[in-house]
């Protein structure tokens, strides 16, 4: 079962940032990382700079991984009203999955299209609601 841990000490941040190969930030406002046991497997920040964008990458088909994206967001959602995302167009997983996970598409320019969410438009409050 994946589950989602506030990245809070230096050590923790760093072991984020490791699984976070591609897109992991010297600096973040606010990082949650996604545990397998005692694995990371990815996590979620957002950016320390205006307008604090969400960035996520995990490496795991599990699909409690839900659980832990739900558990990130509520603490992103306890600093900001809404989350703001940028995903390159040729990126079709992530499209995919800010879709699934309820966020709107608001503009496609240069090759990017800015996605967001508000915590209404979170597809799975059902099973795990955002406070």
């Amino acid at each position: 079962m994946i589950t989602g841990k506030l990245a809070v000490t230096h050590d923790e941040i760093d072991t984020v940032k490791k699984a976070m190969k591609l897109y992991g930030a010297p600096h973040a406002l606010c990082m949650v990382g996604f545990w397998d046991k005692n694995i990371c497997v990815g996590g979620t920040y957002l950016h320390i700079e205006y307008p604090n964008e969400l960035v996520m990458e995990f490496y795991t088909h599990c699909p409690t991984i839900i659980q832990a994206i739900g558990y990130s967001f509520n603490e992103f959602l306890k600093l900001k009203n809404v989350l703001n995302a940028k995903i390159k167009n040729d990126n079709y997983k992530s499209l995919k999955i800010a879709r699934m996970l309820g966020f709107k598409k608001l503009y496609s320019i240069n090759g990017e299209t800015a996605v967001q969410l508000y915590k209404e438009n979170w597809r799975y409050s059902k099973r795990y609601s955002l406070t």
